[in-house]
């Protein structure tokens, strides 16, 4: 569904097809931030100027600012050739010894009368005026342009796309800034058409569509002029070799001849020809020829570069390295930008990191109700203006799709998916998600997992799916350091820097009003906060009843409403009976769903058929009603098997496959007996049921047709005989107390045979039944937080036991639930128990409190007899079981219950938990009524000041410092702390800075103590491996943090705040670090897997965190290492060599073109490439001057076992070609014999 779709250009002449993926950007006008847009809107709506289309070019969201380069847009389509007869002169020879001049031949090429053109319009290369006045007279144009535009806030509609004519200004400033100041220490002044330019801008007083069209032609003249001089001043015949060069020079002139014929026709007014010109990009088969071809020539211009950039290799400097990405992001725009906040991972590691931000089947919903929806229906709203409207504005904005029950909002939204599925995949520069709200499924109506669900699909960019934003990455890992989820916060900042990522993202929300109230006003919430938030365009797409909430927070929104003239085609092709039920169904698909059904079984029957059509009941609820009316008429057991089914669907746990559910209805609970009534098959069940249950065709699942049947049953509770949820549960226990009944101690460790199976599955209650499995994990749920009838509590004890003893069946449930698994999941929700959690068994008492069993067997609790000091296998008490499991009542209950004398011990833990959770109710209760501990270290690293930090509870921090005289820095036996303010800097909540400033200003907290806490090796090395940049100035410039602090870290460190910082990839950190505290870059590191910083950037793979450690940092290549976690290497050199089989040659081509590197240090970085047989590395070194003149059979050899370096694999196979290279090198040296003595496969050499 969200495959990369590649966009074919045909160009005259030439068959071969060019992906979009390698064409630069379009001549479509760019579009500026919608925020910005809002911002200044004036009163009087600005002019708008219709203009058909432009191609299909698409927008980029991202704001626009004079200092910065503005990224081109990417075309979708290109069209037919036109008939344009191009007049080709004779090209000139070639200047081979002198300069080539390439404009001047791009000059000649042209067609005599367009040269006679140019030299009337100024341009004359004898010109007496230098080039760099010329650029200045573009430039003091081009912002005249800008002011003007801002003065009015001219629009152009492009299509469906409104545009700011400003900021397609904006963009010409942004490039010819950049062209004057290549000038200045790099390359000659760019010649081009200025003098042409400049009278093109100055003939601009009033914009029309031409006008504004003319703007977007000057910025991509502007944006490939930049280009085209960075690569004729870069690779010259001494870097990149005669015949590449000259094959650049030859596909320059190509594209400057392309831009001399651009420019100079909407100067030619004696035609008309400006207005036909401009026309014709707006015209999508006229303009796509014009458009392809300079794509065509930017995409050969890049094919040139690329073998100019293999042939160069290490001659170029750090300078033209970084002009060439500039070049190069002029030519790909925002391919670019993604590329540089995207990583590729494995597909093992992107599968994990993917799970754990969200494991709801998203792709499974949508394709259930695709597979649900009537060919051809529901495309009416795509075509609807307001959706149309909403879908082409260039604004942020909600769409709100509003209808009532039955409406089928469901399936167009649907459909909203699908188009904006496959428009979305046209372009690189937009991207979306959506998500299926859902009612029966807990995770589907919580607001925080629909934003998950939303940050997973936008993780990374659509026409990558390897790749995953790197700040996702590192929030993944930072999250699996410290054991936790990915919470509201997180989600809100990986959301806003996916939507600003894009210039345009939308999202798709069906069923809003599934989710409860508080959730979904919360869901509300953050939308509008990301929306307001982000630099780029964001739509959303929200269908729901009209709910009062919903419809006050959107009634100010575009919206469509479901009317009866909306369905009517739909339901006219969905059956064609249509008089009847289309004058009855007032709108509503449900409504008709169910009379079809209906009348489906009457077929053959005409006279059946035309009275039931007469007497169609008005509503949902009339019909609904008809429908269980006839449900009542059915046998007593047919019937009762029925108001079963209806009862599992409703009220189960989990949905019920069909094995489950056909055995479950046959089960009724009689005075405490489990009664077993006949098999009935699935065909039957679906019939009797009348069309108010099916069965999920993806899933095989049963579930009820429609939510509006759930609301029509919680109406009408009634219908059913007795409280439902209370007699699922009384028949889950009633089968198990059977089943297990059936078993002695000693058999029921053992499965029985399966001769015990009959010719149903059902027809035993034993453990083979298939209600088993259901039975064993979801009765709990049945009875939690909820007081039982009678009956249903005498059953509930019988399966329990006493306070004081359990019963064999409760035993045997254990043996069970644990029989083939470590753990098993709570039924509703709350995490994972094992059995040392809920043992000791001999009573059922731990099992309640970890089940939430409070409210229905409240007595028990009072029972005299009950340990309340009762602990389990871990050492938790009852009361830090209830408080894990937020049974407040319980919790009290146990500590009121408590000699005071005994209350600190069995309430220390329960505090420190209470704190994890953010209960500041539970935190209080303990400390005032429990005596809690305030102090109490837990499992030998955490305090309930930790957790509280940790989760950012600022207020349940400041209550137990200032009321409850806890410790902000607890000192352990070691002499080592647990560190408040370290747990504070781990935090990812928004507080986290106010909270660091509370511990160090008010608190009294240190800053630099020893730690036995925390993921690094101080308060400073956790904020600079994944604090913001704030946090980690806050603790150097006012807590006066030591920046080359080493301390031994508790679990991953890294040995300094710098080395943390690098090996996250935190640049903007590592730049502070290095260049405003100055750290100490070369400093050696004794704890950690690395030795220095920058070795730890050489890890990563980062040239870029290598170069600013070199070039701003003075980092020391050449140190020879004394210390450090990694005894196998001993200088950079060999850590760039031994790496460069997962992070490739591209560091250590960069470190020896520096011309510091001594590629001859000891150990000898030569050998190593030699023994791992890596020939690429071995080049770069003898290129580079290595030394082949030594010896092996000196002593200094050492193996070092490949376990030690498990993640570096030496490439090998390339063993014949090193030989070859060493050979080369020095014949007389590396002969048979000294080939002979090269130990391949070793690690270290000295």
């Amino acid at each position: 569904m969200r495959s990369k779709v590649h966009h074919i250009c045909n160009r005259k002449g030439k068959e071969k097809e060019k992906q979009e993926s390698e064409l630069p950007s379009s001549l479509a006008p760019a579009i500026v931030d919608p925020q910005e847009q809002a911002d200044s809107e004036p009163a009087v709506k600005p002019p708008i100027i219709e203009v058909q289309s432009i191609g299909e070019a698409s927008a980029s969201g991202a704001i626009l600012d004079e200092s910065t380069l503005p990224e081109p847009l990417s075309l979708q389509t290109c069209g037919e050739d036109d008939n344009r007869e191009q007049i080709k002169p004779e090209t000139p020879e070639r200047p081979q010894n002198a300069k080539r001049d390439l404009w001047h031949e791009a000059y000649v090429r042209l067609a005599p009368e367009l040269q006679e053109n140019l030299k009337s319009l100024g341009f004359d290369q004898q010109s007496p005026e230098p080039v760099k006045q010329r650029i200045e007279g573009v430039l003091a144009e081009a912002k005249r342009q800008r002011d003007k535009c801002e003065e009015k806030d001219w629009i152009i509609k492009v299509g469906d796309h409104e545009i700011k004519v400003r900021d397609t200004a904006v963009q010409i400033i942004g490039w010819v800034k950049k062209i004057g100041d290549l000038a200045v220490g790099f390359a000659q002044p760019a010649e081009g058409p200025w003098s042409v330019i400049k009278l093109l801008l100055g003939g601009i007083e009033v914009y029309d569509k031409e006008k504004g069209a003319l703007l977007s032609i000057v910025e991509n003249v502007t944006r490939v002029i930049y280009s085209g001089q960075i690569y004729k001043s870069i690779y010259k015949l001494d870097k990149a070799g005669v015949e590449p060069t000259s094959r650049l020079c030859d596909v320059l002139v190509e594209l400057y001849n392309f831009i001399l014929e651009l420019v100079i026709k909407p100067t030619d007014v004696s035609s008309n020809t400006a207005v036909q010109f401009l026309k014709s990009v707006f015209d999508p088969k006229k303009a796509s020829d014009m458009l392809c071809t300079l794509r065509d020539h930017e995409s050969r211009l890049a094919d040139a570069v690329r073998v100019c950039v293999a042939t160069a290799q290490a001659n170029l400097d750090s300078l033209l390295r970084i002009k060439l990405e500039d070049a190069h992001m002029a030519l790909v725009g925002v391919t670019h930008r993604i590329e540089n906040v995207v990583q590729r991972m494995d597909d093992q590691e992107r599968d994990k990191l993917l799970s754990w931000i969200s494991d709801i089947k998203y792709g499974n919903h949508h394709d259930h109700v695709v597979e649900r929806r009537t060919p051809e229906t529901g495309t009416w709203l795509i075509r609807h203006e307001t959706f149309r409207e909403w879908r082409g504005s260039a604004s942020s904005g909600i769409l709100w799709l509003r209808g009532y029950p039955g409406t089928g909002k469901t399936f167009l939204t649907s459909h909203v998916i699908d188009h904006t599925s496959a428009n979305s995949t046209c372009t690189q520069n937009q991207d979306f998600a959506f998500f299926y709200c859902y009612r029966e499924e807990e995770l589907r109506r919580k607001s925080l997992h629909v934003l998950r669900c939303f940050v997973r699909q936008l993780a990374g960019p659509l026409s990558d799916c390897q790749s995953v934003r790197i700040s996702l990455q590192e929030a993944w890992r930072a999250a699996k350091d410290r054991g936790s989820d990915l919470n509201l916060d997180a989600c809100k900042a990986q959301l806003l820097s996916s939507f600003n990522l894009y210039s345009k993202t939308i999202i798709v929300l069906d069923a809003l009003d599934e989710v409860a109230v508080n959730e979904r006003r919360q869901l509300i919430r953050v939308l509008d906060e990301l929306d307001s938030q982000s630099t780029s365009t964001v739509k959303v797409f929200i269908a729901s009843r009209p709910d009062g909430d919903i419809s006050f927070q959107f009634a100010s929104k575009p919206n469509v409403q479901i009317r009866a003239a909306d369905n009517m085609e739909d339901i006219d092709k969905f059956i064609d009976i249509r008089k009847a039920l289309l004058s009855g169904c007032d709108n509503m698909f449900q409504w008709a769903a169910l009379h079809l059904a209906q009348i489906e079984q009457l077929a053959g029957d005409e006279d059946s058929i035309y009275y039931a059509l007469n007497h169609l009941p008005r509503g949902l609820e009339k019909t609904y009603d008809q429908i269980y009316g006839q449900i009542q008429q059915l046998a007593p057991p047919t019937r009762q098997k029925v108001q079963n089914a209806l009862m599992w669907v409703m009220f189960a746990n989990r949905p019920l496959r069909s094995d489950e559910l056909l055995a479950a209805i046959r089960m009724n609970v009689e005075t405490g007996d489990i009664k077993l009534t006949s098999h009935i098959t699935e065909k039957s069940l679906l019939s009797f049921s009348q069309s108010l249950l099916v069965v999920d065709s993806k899933k095989y699942v049963w579930r009820l047709s429609h939510l509006s049947v759930v609301e029509y049953f919680e109406r009408r509770q009634t219908l059913l005989d007795r409280p439902a949820r209370f007699n699922c549960g009384s028949v889950c226990l009633s089968f198990l107390i059977e089943a297990y009944g059936k078993l002695n101690d000693h058999s029921a460790s053992v499965h029985p045979s399966s001769s015990a199976v009959t010719v149903f599955p059902g027809d035993k209650l034993d453990i083979n039944n298939p209600f088993h499995q259901y039975a064993k994990q979801h009765w709990p749920v049945h009875f939690r937080n909820n007081v039982p009838d009678d009956h249903s509590k005498r059953i509930l004890k019988r399966f329990l036991g006493s306070p004081q003893e359990s019963s064999p069946y409760f035993r045997h449930w254990i043996q069970y639930i644990f029989k083939h698994q470590d753990s098993f999941e709570l039924p509703y929700g709350n995490g994972r128990v094992s059995q040392d959690d809920i043992e000791p068994i001999d009573t059922p008492v731990l099992a309640m409190a970890w089940l939430g069993l409070y409210h229905p067997l409240q007595e028990w609790w009072e029972d005299e007899h009950i340990d309340l000091l009762l602990e389990n296998n871990r050492g938790e008490t009852l009361i830090a079981i209830a408080v894990r499991m937020r049974c407040e009542p319980l919790c009290k209950k146990l500590v009121s219950r408590l000699p005071k004398d005994q209350r600190t011990r069995g309430c220390g833990c329960a505090l420190i938990i209470a704190a994890k959770q953010g209960d500041e109710i539970l935190v209080r209760f303990l400390v005032q009524e429990g005596n809690a501990n305030v102090n109490l270290v837990a499992r030998g690293f955490t305090t309930a000041l930790c957790e509280a930090c940790v989760i950012g509870a600022l207020n349940i921090v400041k209550y137990l410092v200032e009321e409850a005289q806890g410790s902000v820095d607890v000192r352990t036996e070691c002499d080592n702390y647990i560190s408040a303010l370290a747990a504070a800097c781990h935090s990812d909540s928004a507080s986290r800075l106010e909270l660091v400033k509370y511990l160090l200003e008010e608190a009294g907290a240190v800053v630099d103590p020893p730690l036995v806490s925390g993921l690094a090796n101080s308060a400073l090395g956790i904020a600079s491996s994944i604090g913001p940049l704030d946090l980690v100035k806050y603790l150097v410039e006012k807590g006066n943090a030591d920046v080359n602090l080493q301390l031994e870290g508790w679990r991953c460190s890294h040995g300094t705040a710098l080395a943390d910082a690098v090996i996250r990839r935190r640049l903007e950190i590592i730049k502070y670090l290095v260049t405003e505290v100055h750290a100490d870059v070369n400093q050696q590191l004794r704890f950690g897997h690395t030795n220095t910083a920058l070795t730890t950037a050489v890890e990563t793979g980062s040239r870029d965190i290598v170069q600013l450690l070199v070039e701003e940092g003075n980092a020391n290549i050449n140190l020879q290492f004394t210390c450090g976690g990694d005894r196998n290497f001993g200088s950079t050199l060999e850590y760039a060599i031994a790496y460069s089989s997962l992070i490739g040659t591209d560091i250590l081509m960069y470190l020896v073109s520096q011309g510091i590197a001594d590629v001859n240090i000891k150990p000898n970085p030569l050998g190593r490439a030699i023994c791992l047989e890596d020939q690429q590395s071995v080049q770069i070194l003898l290129s580079a001057g290595a030394s082949v003149d030594f010896r092996w059979n000196n002593g200094s050899l050492l193996r070092v076992p490949n376990s030690n370096l498990k993640q570096i694999q030496y490439s090998g196979g390339g063993r014949a070609e090193v030989v070859d290279m060493l050979r080369k090198a020095d014949p007389d040296q590396w002969n048979d014999e000294a080939v002979e003595q090269i130990p391949w496969g070793f690690w270290r050499i000295k």
